[in-house]
């Protein structure tokens, strides 16, 4: 059912209604020509416009617009955009209206060729469309004149009637295919669309979008308007077929940018030629035609899918015509007392498995769902009790539109507004992969080509399918296919291509661009998916929706047939599949790693299959069966029936070997009462039908039982596979529950967000992520691929240490606070949050649409201790990670289900079942990070060192530390060419090799904010101290990656540098050498530099080193860092500030503390908190007074009573300082760093 999510109300009756494909914009057209576009995410007017029926010297009313916020408070106007310009030429009525830009051309020619060709061949794309390019066009179709109408620019272009011979259009499509390849061009694409203008008197007119001009007529015997136009794809053939819809009821069919017309005998002069249809259809319908759709009826996974041309008529019939002749397959017969007033296709699932997938909209305001192979027809959406009425009281639909891309939204042109529908729930398409053969399998290292592929389970009609797919280059295709030589041109005489006449049509052309290398034309050949092989698994089963899975190892496979409260099990042999189970159950699911799987059972027997579809013949022998069958009535009701035992109801665990399925055991009743669902995984998650226990404070979670978000969610329940005790206590149940393979951790889909979950030691809330609407998720070792209806992307994470072993069974889930619950059912978040110690990189894979030029890939990155949003060093890092990460690829449209990384690829299947590869491959700095990500740290940076750009090692460099758990990715990463010297000291401050850390922290320090010269790095402390590091000159030519140098084959420890200190003993117990204390002294007045001032950041690395630097008793080392140090000192703040301080005291310094004190800022807060902290640390009980008196501060007041340490004194502090306790710093701040502060509640 269709449920109201946004209404807008309109002056008169909306008569049109159109979705784009990418952006939440929704255009409406009502009776007396109101045109607006809304924003249906932001409740915001994108245009208004005012034209209509005028005379000759009236003028458009769209000079004067309506303020929107006028009428609804609700809805903003965006002040922003530019104004419009008022026309002055008089429309006529709008008889239509239409969006037009590159993502509408990539929606089109996605939809037409998964429909037509399907995968097994490359798809055209929208970037040879280059006069789309920077527009976003309006088209509105009127009687006088067609409006093109630029949302960016809002520049406005006419197309009068004149150039249509007069003739008033009614509707408009576009084509897209028919292009000649060759040359410089290697597609079918066009390279600027062609309008077809359906008119009033029959005839379909081509205009060339770039100049306006009319290009071809595609005439027919009918004589009565064209009243609605459709664009499909021609099996085997680059072009397209156009198809319309006549008032008088009959259909033709075009092919127009096929092949060559004559020349000459154009009406009027126009220089045009005649096309005369590939196929006719008259009086298809008693009365007129009301809407005209292509529609896939029978999926195929190895090829394209059957499809029919779908007619609806106002004589409450719905046709299903063949698409080449236009011949009847499907009639099917509609309420009568609800006249049909318009038709859309929605491709929400299977067809062949029952999905009814073709919207009817009626006068009496119904919406029906049909399904043409049966001729079933089912309630969709009653609007009397949606929408408010209108001047009679009853609504009524004029116009219907299914988003292309997420056809669960629907909008409806009623008699009082325009209402966006949302489908209650979308189901999942009925397909499991198998899992992988091994984890090798989903590492990135796949060329594109070639590879083990992908293989899943897929439930097509009465049947079960195990198909196997793999990426093929086209290169293998045409080299295995001999392809005959090409035939002699033939002379054409008088005669030229429909093409021609665009040509001439078009600017001139520019000059041609140079040939692409051999090497690019190789990186551009497109690679296709094939299919492999198709096994049935199973055959003669239910075709209403099903529901399956896979055991561990892919060994044993379920399928659920939820409405038939049936399932069944089957084992894979090494030919064929077997049937070993089947019962009543109305959910399944799998153990993680055992050959177990659980069944809810709902206390019924088994419903009674669904038929499937009879053809003519068949219902004929139907009803002669059913005709005997009433005639011997006596003997046969007199035989007592045998009563058929009922399962009791409950969630049975069975254990499978072999061909043989053994009952274990029954949850108890205390566990899994008013079980309604199972969720796979180490632990058995048991979906129940009753609300948690805090329902009160969950509402709005939006879990499986609430999609919209507005009730309190069900409650799950974590269970032991083997003993059947509750883990835990209820938690809100989720959309989708995916376990990481390692059982480490665990993602619960909400409404919202997805939580990130960790079950070792305890259940533990580790990260969410701000992703909403989630219907698929998928994981590969640190991976997380999730699917959303407009996008797929792909989080990147660093989990936690799993103490356990793996594989091990998890441990008890501990009580989950009632404060993260509460965080489930608050807004909605807006970037990543992570637990300390976790990383999270977000990347979006793919979108809807056309990627725009120049966007990057990267959407937030978290890391733990900094509240979610990580270092400033990152955060900034991947700002500017617009080249390093990709930009997302087109997402396939309509419903889909995630498969997961295999060989290279990302592995989707679509609405029409088949299967699709997004390349993971194409991008190196993605690549690293899935490689990174699966724990190869060093092939990471070696892949880095080759083929990232060396400005954007840094943001690599600062990413892979956030993922990596150890110190791999430091020791592999620390001899990037291209790492600065801030990201440099970073790596070497991890990874405690002192003396390169030293050299590039004094090289910040000096103002140096790139790399100086090898003679220049090198500074007398580090010099003597450290020995002389010449790692620049170390570093092969060409600037290769010695990872053996750099400790890239897995060791922490630097290289040894001669000195005269014993580096393998600790270092507090060495003597320091007089040399060292000489080059300090001499270093002490030395120049700063080239400049005064130190880079940006090397405070706080300087500050990082000397505080793991004074641990070691490197004190001189120390020294000459403090003074160095203090020259920054008026940039400091208070913490840094402190910091110093307390390192000036462990090292022997408290006689400089004035010093520093005095070269503090006397503005701000860190000169008075360091001067009080300066006095305190010196010793001078009389000057730590009289600071205090002049500074109060809560810390120095601690920190001298501390110092002092008479019991007394510190009783007196502490009752002084009781009034503010609220400001004293607790456990975990900064100052429990510094030796002489004492938590809070320990004075």
């Amino acid at each position: 059912m269709l449920s109201l999510k946004h209404f807008y109300r309109a002056p008169d009756k909306v008569r049109q209604v159109e979705f784009h494909p990418v952006l939440p914009w929704v255009v409406s057209a009502t009776k007396s020509d109101y045109i607006t576009v809304w924003d249906y995410e932001k409740q915001q007017l994108i245009l208004e416009l005012q034209l209509g029926v005028v005379g000759e010297e009236e003028l458009s009313g769209d000079a004067e617009l309506a303020r929107v916020h006028a009428k609804d408070s609700a809805v903003t106007v965006n002040s922003s955009l530019p104004p419009h310009t008022t026309s002055r030429t008089p429309t006529g009525k709008v008889r239509d209206v239409r969006f037009l830009d590159a993502d509408v051309a990539a929606a089109q020619l996605t939809a037409n060729h998964l429909m037509a060709s399907g995968t097994g061949a490359p798809q055209p794309t929208s970037a040879p469309l280059t006069g789309l390019r920077g527009q976003r066009l309006l088209l509105v179709v009127g009687e006088v004149r067609v409006l093109l109408v630029d949302l960016v620019s809002r520049a406005v272009r006419e197309l009068p009637r004149a150039l249509l011979e007069g003739r008033a259009p009614t509707c408009v499509a576009f084509l897209l295919m028919g292009g000649q390849s060759g040359g410089d061009r290697d597609t079918h694409v066009l390279s600027s669309p062609v309008l077809a203008l359906g008119c009033n008197d029959g005839v379909v007119r081509l205009v060339a979008l770039s100049t306006l001009r009319p290009v071809g007529r595609c005439v027919s015997a009918h004589k009565s308007s064209v009243v609605a136009l459709a664009v499909t794809g021609v099996r085997g053939m680059p072009h397209e077929s156009l198809v319309a819809g006549y008032a008088g009821g009959s259909v033709s069919a075009w092919e127009p940018l096929s092949k060559a017309l004559p020349v000459g005998g154009a009406p009027s002069g126009m220089g045009v030629a005649d096309i005369s249809p590939k196929a006719d259809a008259d009086k298809v319908h008693d009365k007129e035609v009301v809407g005209v759709v292509a529609a896939a009826v029978a999926e195929d996974p190895e090829s394209a899918p059957s499809r029919l041309i779908m007619t609806c008529g106002v004589d409450s019939r719905l046709y299903g015509l063949d698409p080449l002749t236009l011949k009847e397959g499907v009639k099917v017969k509609l309420d009568p007392k609800a006249a049909p007033t318009c038709c859309a296709y929605a491709p929400r699932g299977f067809m062949a498995s029952g999905a009814h997938c073709v919207l009817v909209g009626t006068q009496a305001g119904i919406i029906m769902a049909v399904h043409p192979p049966s001729g079933s027809v089912k309630l969709a959406a009653h609007l009397a009790s949606l929408v408010p009425a209108g001047a009679k009281k009853a609504p009524k639909i004029y116009g219907l539109a299914v988003h292309p891309g997420q056809p669960q939204l629907v909008a409806a042109a009623c008699n009082t507004g325009t209402a966006l529908l949302r489908l209650d729930a979308l189901p999942p398409l009925p397909v499991a992969p198998l899992p992988l053969r091994s984890p090798a399998q989903a590492l990135p290292i796949g060329a594109g080509g070639g590879g083990s592929g992908v293989t899943f389970l897929l439930a097509l009609g009465q049947s079960v399918q195990c198909v196997s797919a793999a990426v093929v280059d086209t290169a293998q295709l045409e080299a295995a296919a001999a392809a005959p030589p090409p035939s002699p041109p033939k002379p054409r005489d008088n005669t030229h291509d429909l093409l021609d006449l665009l040509d001439d049509a078009l600017p001139p052309t520019r000059t041609p661009p140079p040939a692409p290398s051999a090497s690019a034309l190789a990186r551009k050949r497109p690679t296709i998916v094939q299919v492999l092989g198709c096994m049935k698994v199973a055959q003669g089963k239910p075709t209403v929706r099903s529901v399956l899975a896979a055991s561990a190892d892919g060994s044993y496979a379920s399928a659920v047939w939820p409405a038939a409260r049936s399932y069944a099990i089957f084992r894979q042999g090494a030919a064929s599949w077997e049937e070993i189970a089947s019962g009543s159950g109305v959910s399944v699911a799998w153990h993680a790693s055992a050959p177990m799987f659980a069944v809810v059972v709902d206390g019924g027997v088994p419903a009674p299959l669904p038929a499937a579809p009879l053809d003519k013949k068949d219902k004929k022998e139907k009803e002669k069966k059913d005709k005997k069958k009433d005639k011997k009535k006596g003997g046969e009701d007199a035989t007592p029936s045998v009563s058929t035992p009922i399962t009791p109801p409950g969630v049975q665990v069975w254990e499978v070997a072999g061909a043989r399925a053994q009952l274990r055991h029954r949850l108890p009743a205390s566990v899994a009462e008013g079980g309604a669902k199972v969720y796979a995984g180490p632990l058995l998650g048991v979906g129940l039908t009753k609300t948690m226990a805090s329902a009160a404070s969950l509402a709005g979670v939006g879990g499986a039982s609430d999609a919209a978000g507005g009730a309190p969610p069900c409650a799950l329940q974590l269970v032991d596979w083997v003993g059947g005790g509750k883990v835990g206590p209820e938690l809100p149940e989720p959309v989708v529950m995916a376990w990481e393979p390692g059982g480490r951790c665990v993602a619960l889909a909400y409404a919202s967000q997805v939580l990130i979950c960790a079950v070792r030691p305890h259940f533990t809330p580790i990260a969410v992520l701000p992703i909403a609407g989630a219907q698929c998720m998928e994981w590969a070792l640190r991976q997380l691929y999730i699917l959303t209806p407009a996008h797929i992307h792909l989080a990147i994470m660093s989990l936690p240490q799993d103490p356990a072993a793996q594989g091990a069974q998890p441990a008890g889930i501990s009580a989950m606070g009632m404060d993260m619950l509460g965080g489930l059912a608050g807004p909605a978040p807006t970037s990543v949050a992570t637990a300390p110690g976790t990383h999270v990189l977000m990347v979006k894979l793919a979108a809807l649409g056309a990627p725009p030029a120049g966007s990057g890939g990267s959407s937030g990155f978290g890391s733990g201790g900094n509240g979610g949003q990580g270092t400033d060093a990152v955060v900034a890092a991947v700002t500017g990670a617009s080249a390093l990460l990709p930009p997302p690829v087109p997402r396939p449209p309509g419903p889909l289900v995630l498969l997961g990384p295999r060989d290279g690829s990302l592995w989707v299947v679509n609405a029409h079942g088949q299967p699709a590869a997004l390349p993971l491959t194409n991008h190196a700095g993605l690549r690293a990070l899935c490689m990174a990500a699966n724990g190869d740290a060093v092939g990471a940076a070696r892949l880095a060192a080759a083929e990232v750009a060396p400005h954007h090692h840094d943001t690599l460099a600062a990413l892979l530390c956030g993922l990596d758990g150890m110190r791999g990715a430091q020791a592999a990463l620390a001899g990037l060419p291209g790492l600065s010297l801030a990201a440099e000291a970073r790596v070497r401050l991890v990874l405690r090799q002192w003396p390169q850390a030293m050299e590039a922290v004094e090289a910040l320090l000096a103002g140096f904010k790139a790399r100086p010269a090898p003679s220049q790095f090198t500074y007398p402390v580090a010099s003597v101290a450290f020995g002389s590091t010449a790692h620049d000159t170390a570093r092969p030519a060409g600037g290769a990656l010695d990872l053996a140098y750099f400790g890239g084959s897995g060791s922490a420890v630097g290289r040894a540098h001669p000195d005269d200190l014993d580096w393998s003993q600790p270092l507090r117990g060495a003597a320091t050498s007089g040399a060292v204390q000489a080059a300090a002294v001499a270093a002490a007045g030395a120049p700063a530099g080239p400049s005064a001032a130190p880079a940006p950041g090397a405070v706080e690395l300087g500050l990082a080193l000397l505080e793991a630097l004074v641990p070691t008793g490197q004190h001189d080392v120390c020294r000459h860092l403090i003074h160095l140090l203090m020259r920054a000192a008026h940039s400091m703040d208070v913490h840094q500030a402190t910091r110093l301080a307390a390192a000036m005291s462990e090292t022997g310094m408290r006689q400089d503390l004035p010093t520093l004190a005095a070269a503090l800022p006397a503005q701000g807060a860190a000169g008075p908190a360091t001067g009080t902290l300066a006095a305190l640390l010196s010793g001078h009980a009389a000057l730590a007074g009289d600071a205090l008196r002049a500074s109060p501060g809560l810390h120095d007041a601690q920190a001298h009573a501390h110092h002092q340490n008479p019991a007394g004194a510190r009783a007196q502090w502490s009752q002084s300082l009781a009034a503010s306790a609220q400001a004293l710093a607790g456990p975990g701040t900064w100052a429990e760093g510094l030796p002489h502060f004492v938590p809070a509640g320990k004075a």
